[in-house]
């Protein structure tokens, strides 16, 4: 490739290493239903594309509808070799997200005898693909086969810290979770926690000093979970019983924890305090909003609005969605197909972004609130996704 023709302002904006750092954004991460999260920029998107190497990160441009690798390298064949700035074939796709105008990457590396999971850092102009920290390791005697390499929550980036979910050994359907917290300068990293559980670690969100993530474990009947606050300032973790069944979404909110939760046959909208060990049902109209919902609950927060989508039918042919103000007022509601599959609302720069398993719809926020709603196309994603990642993601 002689040149690599993507727009550069983002990164001449920030320095992931300077003095001040910016806090994360629940709305900015990439997260979705699919297994390949999309980060929009300028006129295109960055995401990774396993159909060939299972570390393929790509540009795709939306006025020429093209896809070229993130490699400035000339001549470079983008097949996983070791000067490829985009793919490689030692290690494999975890997680994205972006922060401060670059892209931050969870990955796996098998070695002969050991998994290590590690952050990468990718220049978004393709210039350049870099370790910054091994976080997690396990030994395997050669074999790799038992480590399901997914993660439920791609990479929450805040104030200069990486927190990435990972899951190590398995015994029968026991693993062990963890979470650990990586400098962006430094490399300089820790475990949060690491605990055994049947289910799955989930909900990682951040705000000021408060960093709140769930623990999932299949009861009898149900899942149970377990509520932690780590004190970012303090480095105190702290477990917290949750007090409402059934957990959907959740996300760290000036110093509380706010969740979507079923309760007395209806789900509803729940804060919890920390300092106080207290929950308390918010009888606001978000929670009158999701009170008739049938699942597919999602809920975020990009610092301005509130925004709420809910499944209203069981075969999730319609999904309603709704933004509401800083302080829960209803500005908005309308309908969005479900296209028989979950979808996963993202927001970033005033754009609304629903994503599919097989494509990406988008509507600006101004427009939806002036009644002008109209989905265009902005992404349609290559299913040619590796059939392993995709059955260990489902076990």
């Amino acid at each position: 490739m002689k040149r690599l023709l993507i727009p550069l302002i983002a990164c001449l904006l920030f320095s992931s290493c300077g003095t001040q750092h910016t806090d994360y954004i629940t709305s900015n991460t990439g997260e979705g239903a699919t297994l390949t999260p999309i980060i929009p920029s300028g006129s295109g998107y960055y995401y990774n594309d396993n159909s060939n190497c299972r570390l393929a990160l790509k540009y795709y441009d939306t006025a020429s509808d093209k896809s070229i690798y993130l490699c400035s390298r000339p001549e470079c064949t983008h097949d996983g070799n070791e000067f490829c700035n985009a793919t490689s074939r030692k290690y494999v796709f975890v997680g994205m997200a972006e922060y401060e105008g670059e892209l931050y990457i969870e990955a796996c590396e098998y070695r002969e005898n050991e998994s290590v999971y590690k952050l990468l850092r990718a220049e978004k102009d393709g210039t350049g693909m870099s370790e910054i920290s091994a976080f997690a390791k396990q030994q395997t005697d050669g074999d790799n086969s038992f480590i399901s390499v997914v993660s439920h929550c791609n990479p929450v980036i805040h104030r200069g810290k990486a927190y990435l979910t990972y899951r190590l050994e398995r015994d029968n359907s026991v693993s062990t979770w963890g979470i650990a917290e990586v400098d962006i300068c430094t490399g300089v990293s820790k475990i949060i926690l690491e605990e055994k559980s049947d289910g799955y670690m989930d909900h990682v969100s951040a705000c000021g000093d408060d960093l709140f993530f769930m623990l999932f474990s299949r009861g009898d009947y149900n899942f149970d979970y377990i509520l932690y606050h780590y004190d970012i300032k303090s480095g105190e973790i702290k477990e917290l019983v949750c007090p409402r069944n059934y957990p959907r979404e959740g996300t760290a909110h000036d110093g509380r924890y706010i969740y979507t939760a079923f309760e007395n046959n209806k789900y509803g909208v729940y804060s919890y305090d920390p300092k106080t060990n207290s929950t308390e049902l918010l009888d606001n109209p978000i929670s009158v909003f999701f009170s008739d919902a049938t699942g597919g609950l999602r809920l975020k927060y990009d610092g301005k609005y509130w925004y709420a989508c809910k499944n209203i039918r069981q075969n999730v042919e319609t999904y309603r969605f709704a933004i509401f103000s800083d302080s829960f007022e209803r500005l908005a509601e309308f309908d969005v197909p479900g296209e028989n599959t979950d979808i996963s609302p993202d927001i970033l720069d005033g754009i609304l972004y629903l994503q599919y398993y097989s494509r990406v719809l988008k509507c600006p926020v101004d427009d939806i609130l002036k009644e002008n709603i109209h989905w265009d196309e902005a992404y349609r994603f290559d299913r040619k996704i590796d059939r392993e990642l995709e059955e260990n993601a489902e076990n």
